[in-house]
């Protein structure tokens, strides 16, 4: 690493930072570009680079884009008196900075890196740029971070979006190192409308509970049961795929207070309580797993987004399009789906034998409906072998 002197003699012409002037000349790092520092914890401030190449650097760190090591074996840690780590699936929810150092085990924030200095001359906490962030069992600081639409954060990231904007070169490599292989699946450069980036799809598993499933269940969906095998592969290729899987479900008060009017009969002493809070038909079927990188969605009602943060959620995450799988399909499935396309997600898809009704001709008529309003139905064999198939 070589050194600069910068003082107030200085006439530097950039477009990004013009440092203050300073009484005293300041020891600058000129840096390599071809061996920048990875990881977030080993990196120098971008205020501590010569202002000559503080935009090539990060122009660099912007066609890498977040430092997010997704096959690692994140740490245990004992924190008061519980194990925690931290969780890959924050990966998917703040794909667009979240960083992770292996070296510390501590999150760190790639646009505030980049900008911090330059959207703000003040002090302050500099958790997610140099200090890094670990205390795991407090996962709202990480929303807590993103802040207001005028938080520093949000300016960072204003930042490097205007940035990437100005030179298209930075747009240009980051769709080459996306044509590339990922996670061992082959992206195209130019998706078709049924296909989106890997990193921004959800699997949607929808009531795959005992009490809708299990031939005694007490809301048994006929037909439920045959496609157990075929949602148990659909989540298995989505995880390959590296999609977030998503598991929507039913769970009610014991009473009835919460299920739909025409159901409450079913609820209260002496009843069956389907899908009630804890119970044993409320639990997934038996094949299915949720992980911890998953995240749980609790519905009462027939649609996933109803009464739910479901899409507030895949918006944090990032996701755009939704591949859909459960029971049943007139029900739960439909609506879903048709909120889905409503709400404007880029590319629904259900997989027309991984969902169920009570027959088949209620289910062909219901995935017809839902092709007619530019949903793909493609079946498991079909959606698994296109090797472009993202969604």
């Amino acid at each position: 690493m070589k050194r600069k002197a910068s003082g107030t003699s200085s006439t530097v012409n950039e477009s990004i930072d013009t440092p203050p002037p300073s009484s005293s000349p300041t020891m600058l790092t000129e840096a390599d570009l071809n061996d920048l520092p990875w990881d977030p914890s080993e990196r120098k401030r971008i205020s501590e680079y010569h202002p000559d190449q503080r935009d090539e650097i990060r122009k660099q760190y912007l066609i890498k884009g977040p430092c997010q090591p997704r096959g690692h074996t994140f740490p245990w840690r004992v924190i008061g008196n519980k194990k925690r780590r931290f969780n890959p699936a924050w990966f998917n929810q703040f794909s667009d900075w979240l960083e992770y150092s292996v070296k510390v085990d501590k999150a760190f924030c790639l646009c505030c890196y980049l900008f911090k200095d330059h959207v703000s001359k003040q002090g302050g906490c500099d958790t997610f740029v140099t200090e890094g962030f670990n205390s795991w069992n407090k996962t709202e600081r990480l929303s807590l971070h993103m802040g207001n639409v005028n938080s520093l954060h949000n300016k960072a990231l204003k930042k490097c979006e205007e940035f990437m904007k100005q030179d298209e070169s930075i747009a240009i490599a980051i769709q080459n190192k996306n044509n590339f292989v990922k996670n061992g699946y082959q992206i195209q450069s130019s998706p078709s409308k049924s296909t989106t980036s890997r990193n921004n799809t959800a699997l949607l598993v929808i009531d795959m509970q005992n009490d809708f499933v299990l031939e005694d269940a007490p809301l048994r969906v006929d037909g439920g049961l045959a496609v157990v095998p075929n949602v148990i592969k659909a989540v298995e290729v989505a995880r390959q795929r590296g999609f977030l899987v998503v598991w929507v479900v039913r769970e009610h008060d014991p009473m009835g207070r919460d299920v739909e009017v025409f159901r409450r009969h079913l609820y209260g002493d002496g009843k069956a309580k389907p899908t009630s809070k804890g119970s044993k038909g409320a639990e997934l079927v038996d094949g299915l797993v949720m992980k911890e990188e998953d995240y749980k969605v609790v519905k009462t009602r027939f649609s996933a987004f109803f009464a739910t943060n479901l899409h507030s959620f895949l918006q944090g995450a990032g996701i755009d399009s939704l591949v859909v799988v459960g029971v049943q399909t007139p029900n739960c499935v439909r609506q879903s789906v048709f909120d889905a396309v409503e709400l404007d997600y880029k590319s629904v898809t259900v997989i027309v034998d991984a969902t169920a009704a009570a027959t088949p001709d209620v289910h062909a008529a219901n995935v017809n409906d839902m092709k007619n309003i530019g949903v793909a139905a493609p079946t498991l064999k079909e959606w698994c072998e296109s090797s472009s198939s993202n969604t």
